[in-house]
């Protein structure tokens, strides 16, 4: 994304963030971070969000300069990322973001959440129940007595990539728990359903314009 942008119409200012969740204001090389490789102090400088909501820009901190900025577009993925605390952040600090919002955002993230919000409005949704780290594997495996196998079991807030195990027997079941509950204290687990994935972007808020249709293939 940041080679396809228009240079010559936009002035790009490239931040990244470290695991750890410091930001740098990053000019170096796009290959370097191909690579993950661009955290390089030739190129980076560390930053912080101004809270103050008249810079609606960033901060320098070791030149204690202010760089305003228009917009934000937060290409990231997973928790800290796309379950609303950046985009927060963005709106906290007065600082217009492309894409969704915080609430939009958080509720989308959270697995739980999302299905109760789409059934509320009449929207099939697959066969799902949330449990807490504390639930005694007796009381899981009783309410889910219910359900066929296979079985899905996923953290709650960890996004599409990470602790999510599909389970085909009971005997597996333990394991696929233990898994889920080391990237969230609250898990989901829901019927299989036999089908295929499709995506389809909406872009607007009262006036909505509808991307085509695609297929995801695994």
């Amino acid at each position: 994304m940041i080679q396809a942008i228009n240079k010559e119409k936009y002035n790009v200012i490239t931040i990244g963030i470290t695991k750890e969740g410091d930001f740098y204001l990053y000019d170096g090389p796009i290959e370097k971070i191909e690579q993950d490789m661009w955290l390089d102090s030739n190129y980076c400088k560390k930053i912080t969000i101004s809270s103050n909501r008249s810079d609606h820009g960033f901060i320098i901190i070791d030149e204690g300069k202010v760089v305003p900025i228009d917009l934000a577009f937060p290409i990231l993925h997973g928790r800290n990322g796309e379950d609303g605390r950046l985009q927060g952040l963005f709106e906290l600090a007065n600082i217009k973001i492309i894409g969704c919002g915080m609430t939009s955002s958080a509720l989308c993230m959270d697995k739980f959440l999302a299905h109760e919000l789409v059934k509320s409005h009449g929207i099939k949704v697959p066969i799902s129940y949330l449990f807490h780290q504390h639930d005694a594997i007796n009381t899981i495996k009783a309410k889910i007595s219910s359900l066929s196998y296979p079985i899905f079991v996923k953290p709650v807030k960890a996004g599409s990539s990470f602790g999510i195990t599909k389970v085909e027997k009971s005997e597996q079941l333990d394991q696929a728990l233990d898994t889920a509950f080391q990237y969230d204290k609250d898990i989901i687990i829901e019927e299989a359903i036999d089908g295929f994935e499709v995506g389809c972007a909406v872009l607007g808020t009262t006036d909505l314009f509808i991307g085509e249709v695609d297929e995801w293939f695994l």
